[in-house]
């Protein structure tokens, strides 16, 4: 297999390409090559845009190929896009460590009430201060996602509340 993906990299085919061609998922094809860039010399490209539609809010990626698009924001008077699936690939990369930190220290365990996970994705990282830059770990529980749902729903209700009652006075 990957003598193959090194020759489709080395005729310019995309990932999702090469990922159909195998029969296989994109973030596989993505995953390995970046994890083993000894046997894939030629690493895959960056996810570079064009043929930007921002009205659609769709483009053509290099990786992906056709793609929906979200905004990063202005930078020296244009416009920075970014694929979707490059976003989300990252934030998993990012939160994925920090998740299975907080499961070897706190437990694979809800806190609210008692699920045993059978794997880390089945538990949520609750910030108990509710700020969601705070990563210290007295700030962070394991909750299953129901709990999490229903915590964060409670937040959210008691917070509209009292914007509520301070607007009303």
């Amino acid at each position: 297999m990957e003598e193959v993906v090194q020759r489709m990299l080395r005729d310019g085919k995309n990932v999702g390409v090469i990922a159909a061609a195998l029969g296989v998922s994109k973030s596989r094809i993505y995953t390995r090559t970046r994890a083993h860039p000894e046997r894939f010399p030629r690493a895959l490209p960056r996810h570079v845009l064009s043929e930007i539609n921002e009205d659609a809010r769709t483009a053509m990626c290099l990786v992906c190929g056709p793609t929906a698009v979200q905004r990063q924001g202005e930078q020296h008077g244009h416009t920075r896009w970014r694929c979707r699936a490059s976003e989300r690939w990252r934030v998993s990369q990012r939160r994925r460590p920090r998740q299975r930190l907080i499961v070897k220290n706190k437990g694979s365990v809800c806190v609210v009430c008692g699920f045993v996970a059978e794997h880390p994705c089945q538990l949520d990282l609750h910030h108990v201060d509710g700020n969601p830059h705070n990563h210290a770990l007295a700030n962070l529980q394991t909750v299953c996602a129901n709990c999490h749902r229903l915590i964060t729903l409670r937040q959210r209700k008691v917070r509209f509340a009292s914007d509520n009652l301070k607007a009303s006075t």
